[in-house]
Order: C-alpha cells, then sequence, then structure tokens
C-alpha cells in the first residue's frame, strides 16, 4: 500500500479538482478546488457546514495544508482506499477525523487499532433534528449492527383484522424502544402483473411473510407523511434481476455517470468491459498531465427551480462575486499522471443518469444534451407503479371535499398521474456498504407535486435492490424529526404531493449482511436465456451494493 505521499493529486500545495465545487482554504493560506457532495456524503458535520445545493462557495478551515492535504481525500473512495495512517504519530490528522466526523476516516482508525469505535450517539426520539437521527444511523461501532427497531418496519406493522370492502385497513408500526405509534393505511393496489411487479407475484418462500395473507397487491399509506405511498416487496426476484442486469448496462454513453468526468470509459461501458473479460484493461484519466486554469470563485444563491427558470442550465439565482481578491489567488495546477483499470473502477461507479441528463454541480438539467430514452424496464415499472396507486387514498381529505362539495373545481393533480404520469429523467445510484446520502430536498423539476419514483410532487418513484438499507423522510427543515424506514430489496417508494415532494430526505446506512439469497451469484435464474450469466452479477451485489432507482417527471 502506497504511503500518503506517492498519491497522486492532493499536495500541502492545494489542489483543483475536474468539475470542483467547492473551495477549502487552509490556514496557510493554500486552496483545495474540491467537491460539495462528496464531503458531505463523507462528513455529517461538513454536510452541516455545506449547503449542498449552492454552488461555487468557499470555506476557511483552521487546520493548515499539510492536515487538509490528508483529510479530505477521505470523501474520494478511489482515493482513500490507498491510504495509511500511522497511529503513532498522525495524532494532529486523527484529531480532525474526529472533529468533522469523517466515517471512513474513523473506520480506518479503528482498523488500524482493531477499536470498536466512539460510543453510540442518542438512538432518535420525537423531537430530534434530523441530523440527529441521521447520526445515530451513520455511526459505526465495530461489528455491533444499529438496533432497526427504531425504523419503521412494514413486516411489523400490526393491521385491524377488518375494514370496508374496498378501503383501506388501518394498522399500527410501534417503535418497541420508545414506544412511539405511527399510524399507516393499507391500500389496494391495482393489478400489475402485466409488468411482472406485485407482491402477489412472490413464488414460495422467496421472502417470508410479504404475500401470506393478501391476494391482492398493496402499498402503505402514512398519514404523518403526506403524498408518500411505501410499496413493500413490489418487484419479485425475477425482476429485480432483471433490473440490475438492465441498469448496469445502461451505464454507458450517452448515459452520464460518477466516473464520466474524470475518466476516458471504454466506449461500450464499464459493466460491458468487465463483463466481456477486459478487467485489467487501462482507463485513463481525462486530465491528466494537463494544466488546469483555475475559475474565478463566485457563490450561486439557489433557488427551487421555477417554470421562468428551469431552462437556465448554468444554475439559478442572482450570482454574487467572491470579493475583489477572488482573483489573485488562483493559479494553474498541473495535474499529475493517473490511470486505473475497469476492475478498479467498477467497485467506484455510483450513480449512473437516465433521461435527461443531471448537472450535479448546479443542480440542473443540461437541456443542450439530448434526452436519453429511459431504460424500457425501469421507464414501464415506475409508470405501472404510479398507474396502480389509489391516489384518492393518498389524498383522503381532497377526495372527500371533492365528493360532498360539487362545486369544488374537479381536476386535482393527483386525479391525471395514472393516465399521464411519464417519467422522463432519473438516476441509479450504486451505494457500497460505507456510503450514504445525506438530507436533501429535490428541487430542480418544474412539477413539485407529481411523484416521484420514488420521491417527488408528481410522484418520485424509487426501486430497491440488494442490500437493504435505512431511508429517512422528514419535513420541509432540517428541524423536523423524521421517520426511519427500512428499504429491503424489492421495496418501492413513492414520494408526492406539495407536501410529499419537497421534504428533506436521505440515506444514512446500508445494511450489512442483507443480500437476499435469490440474488447471490450461484442462485438458479429462470428467467434469463443463459443461467451463468448472472453470476457476474450477482457477484458484484455480493460484494455490497445496493441499487437504488430513482425516476421523475422534469416538466
Amino acid at each position: 500500500m502506497p504511503s500518503y505521499a506517492e498519491l497522486p493529486l492532493f499536495t500541502e500545495a492545494g489542489i483543483t479538482l475536474p468539475y470542483s465545487d467547492l473551495t477549502i482554504v487552509s490556514s496557510d493560506d493554500k486552496l483545495f478546488h474540491v467537491h460539495k457532495f462528496n464531503l458531505a456524503s463523507a462528513s455529517i458535520t461538513f454536510s452541516d457546514m455545506l449547503e449542498v445545493g449552492e454552488s461555487g462557495s468557499e470555506v476557511a478551515l483552521v487546520e493548515p495544508a499539510a492536515i487538509l492535504a490528508r483529510l479530505l481525500p477521505f470523501a474520494y473512495p478511489h482515493i482513500s482506499e490507498n491510504i495509511k495512517i500511522d497511529i503513532e504519530s498522525d495524532f494532529v490528522l486523527l484529531e480532525a477525523l474526529f472533529k468533522y466526523e469523517v466515517t471512513g476516516g474513523i473506520e480506518a482508525v479503528m482498523r488500524e487499532l482493531r477499536w470498536e469505535g466512539p460510543p453510540l450517539p442518542p438512538p432518535p426520539t420525537p423531537g430530534c433534528s434530523f441530523r440527529d437521527v441521521e447520526r445515530y444511523w451513520k455511526t459505526r461501532r465495530g461489528t455491533t449492527p444499529p438496533n432497526l427497531a427504531y425504523a419503521l418496519d412494514p413486516d411489523a406493522i400490526i393491521w385491524s383484522s377488518s375494514s370496508s370492502p374496498g378501503s383501506p385497513r388501518r394498522g399500527i408500526w410501534t417503535n418497541t424502544e420508545t414506544r412511539e405509534e405511527v399510524v399507516c393505511w393499507k391500500v389496494q393496489l391495482e393489478d400489475m402483473s402485466s409488468c411482472g411487479m406485485g407482491q402477489t407475484g412472490w413464488k414460495g418462500k422467496e421472502r417470508e411473510g410479504e404475500a401470506e395473507g393478501d391476494e391482492n397487491d398493496w402499498g402503505v399509506v402514512i398519514p404523518a407523511l403526506p403524498g408518500l405511498v411505501l410499496l413493500p416487496a413490489i418487484l419479485p426476484p425475477t425482476l429485480q434481476r432483471s433490473l440490475t442486469m438492465e441498469s448496469l448496462r445502461h451505464s454507458v454513453l450517452p448515459n452520464l455517470t460518477s466516473l464520466s468526468a474524470h475518466y476516458t470509459l471504454p466506449s461500450d461501458g464499464l459493466w460491458h468491459a468487465w463483463e466481456s473479460g477486459r478487467g485489467e484493461e487501462k482507463v485513463p484519466r481525462i486530465d491528466s498531465g494537463k494544466v488546469v486554469e483555475v475559475a474565478r470563485r463566485e457563490r450561486v444563491d439557489f433557488e427551487p427551480v421555477t417554470e421562468a427558470n428551469f431552462q437556465q442550465v448554468g444554475g439559478r439565482g442572482e450570482v454574487l462575486k467572491m470579493g475583489k481578491d477572488s482573483e489573485e489567488r488562483e493559479e494553474p495546477i498541473v495535474v499529475k499522471e493517473v490511470e486505473s483499470t475497469v476492475a478498479k473502477l467498477l467497485p467506484k461507479l455510483r450513480w449512473t443518469t437516465i433521461g435527461y441528463s443531471y448537472d450535479w454541480t448546479s443542480k440542473t438539467y443540461d437541456f443542450d444534451r439530448s434526452a436519453v430514452p429511459l431504460p424500457p424496464l425501469i421507464e414501464k415499472c415506475c409508470r405501472e407503479a404510479v398507474r396502480a396507486v389509489p391516489w384518492k387514498d393518498v389524498f383522503p381529505d381532497e377526495a372527500e371535499e371533492i365528493e360532498s362539495n360539487p362545486s369544488v373545481k374537479k381536476g386535482k393533480h393527483w386525479q391525471t398521474w395514472a393516465e399521464w404520469y411519464r417519467p422522463e429523467a432519473g438516476v441509479i445510484n450504486f451505494y457500497q456498504l460505507s456510503d450514504s446520502l445525506t438530507a436533501h430536498i429535490d428541487q430542480s423539476e418544474v412539477d413539485a407535486v407529481r411523484p416521484l419514483s420514488p420521491s417527488h410532487s408528481f410522484p418520485f418513484s424509487l426501486k430497491s435492490i440488494g442490500h437493504s438499507s435505512i431511508f429517512l423522510v422528514g419535513g420541509p427543515t432540517r428541524d423536523t424529526t423524521p421517520l426511519s424506514i427500512i428499504l429491503r430489496s424489492g421495496d418501492g417508494l413513492l414520494m408526492s404531493g406539495p407536501k410529499g415532494r419537497r421534504v428533506f430526505h436521505g440515506l444514512p446506512r446500508v445494511l450489512n449482511d442483507t443480500l437476499p439469497e435469490y440474488l447471490a451469484s450461484d442462485c438458479q435464474c429462470p428467467n434469463v436465456e443463459d443461467p451463468n450469466q448472472w453470476k457476474a452479477f450477482g457477484e458484484y451485489l455480493e460484494g455490497g451494493t445496493r441499487l437504488n432507482i430513482n425516476v421523475r417527471e422534469v416538466f
């Protein structure tokens, strides 16, 4: 393992990474041009310090460049895996890692010391902020698993014994530690067998308890989270395998990936190269050996998208200059030569855009790039999920108002979703066991009411495949206590409506040892022509991967 001094890019003189949107200034006035998303994902403290939707900001820290050059790489998995910490001499670095709560660095220290880690923070209770709950789930202590009693589990909801035909059934989920109760409603879904979806599509005991006792497919509505629809086990195993294969095979141009800006990827994509036995193929960096000119720093006050500003590709809001000396300290930096291989980069793939291209720096859609058709199976599953939901049961107050008052104008937004919902963009996240997604609000779509599939105003739709995770859904501010929800492989989630799309949500934890047997590399797969072709996909998931498929309408 090379020492830190031998690693490329990060030096005590500073650094400029391509497409950086954040400048960290050391106490000795050295500049580190890095990525806000990476720092916010790697550290709870940094996520609180930074507004992830704001580009071009500058933050001054009290640490010298010598420490920052060793601290900041922990926000980059493809660099931090090579860092070796000397426990006996690196006390200042250790202090900084714990001060900023840099998860990857703390885990490296724990491995070196064989230490179980600091005490777990207090568990979530009513009144906790989003950050408090997020910290609880993110903190790892040796092999001690988190207490899942603090997360809503669809399998643990106690449903009433009966209800009126066609009416939702009331249920209660109880946090067995705090005795907090959450009211839930089981709603009956329309038939989804045409695309292979639904709890009724499970065979035998592939997932015990999911389809038992219900002749029809169902979802869970939680009144405390307006517009949210949880769809437990909505994807049977055969469909999960097909979606996994489609997701990885579509991680290729013209779809952009998390690695596209940094490496000249194989023309047929990383996965195709790996699948065809080219794991040792060299992959050069795009900026290898080049001199990078640093642009003048600007700060953009990010604002939600509207019909008037949604086509502004460069970011929305008033651009404010950082001061008259903002151009004086910028010096070009020569990027050292870096290359990797297909085998090393594949585990570092973190996301792939589908549909309209999304710029993660400016938080805007790049309409100069032609929209790429969504992968057909992903599009069909998300459309069917939105079509199958009885939206009158999701928004019962509005439905009752329409029913009881003829003068109320019909045409509520949710009345058209089943017929008109068309996902136009999305992202496929490839989480590893140590990854997380910090609290954020999706604000880049014109329609913030229709469902996100899995989470927006016109529905946002999310599909979960692979290892289980903890998903947090809160309110319009970080002061609102979020509800923790267990998402297992095959679960779906819809976030919709004016109170459901623009709320803080995040994914603080991927759970170890939760990959279902039917996704293992040696499982029998009757849905593919060659059963052996699943082996590579299963091995990829066994490495600790969780797929999160998110789609939404843009306009």
